[in-house]
């Protein structure tokens, strides 16, 4: 840049740098300034989500409750349904009030297919811990419970899919991004390959 022009910091400290130009009549300018990693990342990962599979109907979001998560889903995909991961909604609960069978009564409400059997588990968790029942109705049972949901959850009430593969790829996670990319490739291939075997060796 000091090829072709002069420039001075205006700004600089930890998180902003702030350069200007020292020409007549220049207008250039260039501010760079450090974003929080995790939500700059949120929003990379959500908008390849978004061009790799472009509009999917009915498509649900399972995650913490982390502000910034829903923040930015609510941005990207607008028309989906972001809920809450049932375990690492158990772990809050029982971090906070300090109950395991409190976390078990809820537990049980999330995962009900009626509304009557719903009822009758919120109505123990109420009778049992008030602060807890204020709680997690406060949480918005149509983001944790599976007979609120308003979109199909089937089965899937939590992120420990995920987070398996997260902890398959401990040591893939080290790698280049296209070695990655191949290291899963392979691992995922590997899987289904052993489990084609397995399922083709079951006999009637």
């Amino acid at each position: 840049m000091r090829k072709n022009f002069e420039w001075k910091v205006k700004r600089s400290n930890k998180t902003t740098l702030h350069l200007v130009c020292l020409l007549d009549n220049c207008m250039w300018k260039l501010r760079a300034v450090m974003r929080d990693e995790g939500t700059y990342f949120q929003e990379w990962f959500l908008d390849s989500l978004k061009d790799a599979f472009g509009h999917i109907d009915d498509l649900i979001f399972i995650s913490d409750r982390h502000a910034n998560i829903k923040a930015e889903i609510s941005k990207m995909f607008p028309y989906a349904t972001h809920t809450i991961c049932c375990w690492h909604f158990s772990k809050n609960i029982k971090k906070q009030y300090h109950g395991k069978d409190v976390v078990a009564i809820m537990d049980k409400a999330a995962r009900v297919y009626t509304e009557l059997k719903y009822n009758r588990h919120m109505e123990e968790l109420r009778n049992l811990h008030q602060n807890v029942y204020d709680y997690v109705n406060a949480a918005d049972p149509h983001k944790w419970s599976r007979v609120h949901c308003s979109d199909r959850r089937y089965r899937v009430m939590t992120t420990n899919t995920a987070e398996c593969i997260k902890s398959c790829l401990k040591f893939g996670r080290q790698l280049p991004m296209l070695t990655l990319a191949e290291f899963i490739m392979n691992m995922l291939q590997r899987w289904f390959h052993d489990r084609h075997r397995a399922a083709q060796s079951v006999h009637n």
